[in-house]
């Protein structure tokens, strides 16, 4: 996802992450709903409230959303309007957890990966994902998010939290599998 052309050089020194705030840009509150609920059929999510916070300028949201039934609070950061990493608000990952081995849930995997990949958000992933599970959430599939594994990177792996049921319930950065 490009950024728009940015106005000013102090602008154009901040993250990406930041863009909606320095272009003069910012969403409404129908716009940031209209952009959780297309990213919810391809995750799999149900949108179950409105914005129940909004950070200053639309940068991120606390919306309520349920996975497979199981409704709780979600924190979404959002780029150019658009949810970008989501996750559930008190969600911490389990490091170190067993690798899947069996070859139906591995393909339950790559196969909401493929889901994923056709959406209108694009989440780049390269290399061979690693697939463990995350108790009690269900898989987390990690991926590099560059093209060559660089020496050092606050955001060099991107997680995909997926449940039993194949819905995505997270999605985030990362430094370490």
């Amino acid at each position: 996802m490009r950024a728009p052309l940015l106005r000013g050089s102090l602008c154009a020194a901040v993250v990406v992450i930041t863009a909606v705030a320095c272009n003069g840009g910012t969403y409404s509150k129908r716009q940031l709903i209209a952009g959780i609920d297309d990213f919810c059929k391809c995750t799999g999510l149900q949108r179950k409230s409105g914005l129940l916070s909004l950070a200053r300028d639309g940068e991120s949201a606390i919306v309520m959303l349920s996975a497979d039934g199981v409704s709780e609070k979600y924190s979404i950061e959002f780029v150019d309007g658009h949810p970008a990493t989501f996750g559930p608000v008190n969600y911490k990952p389990h490091w170190g957890e067993a690798m899947v081995k069996s070859v139906a849930e591995r393909k339950l995997c790559l196969a909401v990966i493929k889901r994923v990949d056709q959406c209108q958000y694009s989440w780049s992933h390269f290399g061979k994902p690693e697939i463990r599970m995350d108790t009690p959430r269900g898989f987390r599939v990690g991926y590099l998010s560059t093209q060559e594994k660089v020496l050092f990177s606050t955001s060099g792996y991107i997680f995909f939290l997926i449940t039993p049921k194949g819905t995505v319930c997270s999605i985030w950065y990362g430094e370490h599998y």
